[in-house]
C-alpha cells in the first residue's frame, strides 16, 4: 500500500494535467471531471489559446503555458500527457512535488529516462502509472485470469498480432481529430523520432509489448526485428521474433492500417504444455482449450477498450490503492527497454539481447 494522508481521503482530490492536448481532452480530462471527489485545479499546454479553450471546456480556472506551474501547485495527482521527449523531466518533477503520477506512453525515449522516473517514484513514495489501457478491457482480463489459473500449463509459444488505423497519422497525410473541442494531435508527436521515437514501434507495438509481458508475467529476453516494406521513412509495420525469459518462442507484429479500417484489432495465441488460449478482439471471443474447454464471447460493451481506465486508476492510487500491474511504471520501463532493443535490431538486422537495466525478468 502506498502511504497516503487521510487529508486526501476526506477532502476533494486536487489534480492537474501537463500537456492538455487531443488525448487529454478526449480521455484524461473527461475521466477526471466525472469523478465526484476530484477537482481539476490546473492544466498546461504550450499554446495559450489551446490551454484557455480546454480550460473553459472543462471549467478549469487556472491554465498555463508553463508546465512547472502544475508541479508547483501542491497537487495530489498529476497526469503527464505531453510529447514523449518531455516525459522524464516532467514526471520526475511531478513525483518530487508529492503527486501520484500517470505518464502517457511511450513512458520515455530511453531506458535511462524510465529508470530515473522509477527512482523518483520510490524516493517520493508516490505511485507511478503508465497509460496502458488495454489490460483493463474485460476480454484481456479474462485471458489473464485463465493464464494465472494455469489453464494451459507452461507457455511454450506466443503469437501477437496488432493493427491500428494510424497510417495517415504516421505518414503526415491527415491529422487525427479526437472530436473534443476541436483539438488535433500534433504530427511531430508521432513523426519526429527526436520527439517520440517515431513510427509504429512506439505508437502501436508498445501496446503489444506491454500486453505480452503483463499476460505472461515475463519479459522478452532477445529480439530480432524487421520493418515491413513502405515508402515512408518511418516504420509503419513491424514484425518481431523473440523469446521470453523462460525460453518460450514469440512472434509479435503490428500494422498501420488506413483511417477507413476498423480502429484497433488484436489476435493472440498462446500455446501451453496443457492447452492453448486464443483471443480475437474484433470477434470479442476468448477460447481456452485445455483440461476444461471454454469459449467466452462478450457483448460489444463488455469487450470495449477503456482508454480512460489508467486515469481512473490514478485516482484510486491517490486514494490509497495499489498501482495496477498492467499500468505500472515498471511495466512501462520494461517496454522502453524492449523497444530500444527492437530499434537496434531494425538498424543492424541482427538479434539483440534486451537490457532490462536492473528490472526483473518476471513478476509484472
Amino acid at each position: 500500500m502506498i502511504p497516503q494522508s487521510s487529508e486526501v481521503l476526506l477532502s476533494r482530490m486536487r489534480v492537474g494535467v501537463i500537456g492538455a492536448g487531443s488525448w487529454s481532452t478526449a480521455v484524461h480530462l473527461p475521466a477526471l471531471a466525472a469523478a465526484d471527489d476530484v477537482e481539476i485545479v490546473i492544466i498546461s499546454s504550450r499554446e495559450r489559446d489551446t490551454a484557455e479553450r480546454i480550460g473553459s471546456l472543462f471549467s478549469v480556472a487556472q491554465t498555463t503555458t508553463d508546465w512547472r506551474d502544475v508541479t508547483d501547485a501542491g497537487l495530489d495527482a498529476i497526469v503527464v500527457s505531453s510529447p514523449p521527449n518531455a516525459h522524464e523531466e516532467q514526471v520526475v518533477a511531478a513525483l518530487r512535488s508529492g503527486a501520484h503520477t500517470l505518464c502517457e506512453k511511450p513512458m520515455a525515449l530511453t531506458s535511462a529516462g524510465a529508470q530515473a522516473m522509477l527512482e523518483a517514484s520510490v524516493a517520493a513514495e508516490r505511485g507511478l502509472l503508465v497509460g496502458f489501457g488495454w489490460p483493463f478491457s474485460a476480454l484481456f482480463a479474462r485471458a489473464k485470469q485463465a493464464l494465472d489459473a494455469d489453464r494451459i500449463g507452461s507457455i511454450e509459444h506466443v503469437e501477437v498480432r496488432l493493427h491500428a488505423n494510424v497510417r495517415e497519422l504516421l505518414t503526415g497525410t491527415a491529422e487525427l481529430d479526437w472530436q473534443q473541442g476541436g483539438i488535433r494531435s500534433e504530427q511531430s508527436t508521432y513523426r519526429d523520432p527526436a520527439v517520440s521515437g517515431g513510427g509504429a514501434l512506439t505508437t502501436t507495438l508498445s501496446h503489444g509489448l506491454g500486453m505480452l509481458s503483463w499476460l505472461t508475467g515475463q519479459s522478452l529476453d532477445r529480439v530480432f526485428a524487421t520493418p515491413g516494406r513502405n515508402a515512408d521513412p518511418l516504420d509503419l509495420h513491424l514484425a518481431v521474433a523473440g523469446e521470453l525469459a523462460d525460453g518460450a518462442g514469440v512472434a509479435i507484429s503490428c500494422a498501420s492500417t488506413s483511417a477507413r479500417s476498423p480502429g484497433v484489432g488484436w489476435q493472440l495465441a498462446l500455446v501451453g504444455s496443457a492447452g492453448e488460449l486464443l483471443l480475437d478482439f474484433a470477434e470479442r471471443t476468448l477460447r481456452i482449450d485445455g483440461a476444461r474447454a471454454e469459449v467466452i464471447r462478450l457483448s460489444e460493451d463488455e469487450a470495449a477498450n477503456r482508454p480512460e481506465s489508467p486515469t481512473r486508476a490514478l485516482i484510486e492510487v491517490a486514494r490509497g490503492g495499489e498501482v495496477p500491474a498492467g499500468a505500472s511504471g515498471r511495466l512501462g520501463a520494461l517496454v522502453v527497454a524492449t523497444t530500444e532493443a527492437i530499434a537496434e535490431s531494425m538498424r543492424t538486422r541482427v538479434p539483440v539481447v534486451v537490457d532490462r537495466h536492473g528490472l526483473p525478468a518476471s513478476g509484472w
